[in-house]
């Protein structure tokens, strides 16, 4: 996998993040609540199919999460995910490695803070900035070499945004996109950027 991260990604990162600490500081009336919640979706994964004679990639996946947080005033939040962000595959033939399959699987910790913006009684947009501490799994078969297996852990930055609907006090639905970047080591497993579009309903208490 290959990770080339564009300027315009890491500019949305940081308007997000100066972003959050602005809506941190906002004098406003205090809105003190836990919450929990959890989230199913599609990822997808940025795979560099590079196997010489040919390559098939499937690069995406159902991934899902459970979280959890504290909404520290009406807009601003800090919340702790795990998360399961599926399996990438790639198979097909090599000039060296023969008939070759390699699969990832990647999950993780979530540690982001959440602004929200209300856009009516009961309609919200949320943006969060954070980091991702991720774990890959890398499994390849080779008709040459056999099997192999390798890990690697991490913790790089992400950011999200998305909308939300309150359906009572206690009870709300998140409709979410989430771009992890730069999970994978480049010169063990690969690496790339993965994205997680959710959907997820939250408790709060």
């Amino acid at each position: 996998m290959k990770l080339e991260t564009p300027k315009r990604i890491i500019q949305a990162f940081v308007a997000v993040i100066l972003l959050a600490v602005g809506i941190a500081f906002t004098p406003m009336a205090q809105a003190q609540s836990g919450f929990a919640g959890v989230g199913f979706g599609q990822t997808s994964v940025d795979i560099e199919c590079d196997l010489d004679i040919s390559c098939n990639a499937d690069d995406s996946d159902s991934g899902f999460k459970i979280f959890g947080g504290y909404q520290f005033t009406p807009n601003f939040a800090f919340e702790v995910a795990y998360l399961d962000l599926g399996e990438a595959k790639i198979s097909g033939t090599d000039s060296f490695l023969g008939s070759t399959t390699a699969t990832f699987e990647v999950s993780g910790f979530n540690f982001a803070v959440v602004g929200s913006f209300p856009v009516g009684e009961r309609f919200g947009l949320m943006a969060k900035a954070g980091f991702f501490r991720w774990d890959m799994d890398l499994n390849v078969s080779s008709s040459v070499f056999g099997s192999g297996s390798a890990s690697e852990t991490g913790f790089d930055p992400m950011f999200g945004i998305g909308g939300l609907f309150n359906i009572s006090e206690k009870l709300g639905v998140r409709v979410e996109y989430e771009k992890f970047l730069d999970v994978g080591d480049e010169n063990v497993t690969g690496q790339s950027d993965v994205d997680l579009i959710s959907a997820s309903l939250v408790f709060r208490f």
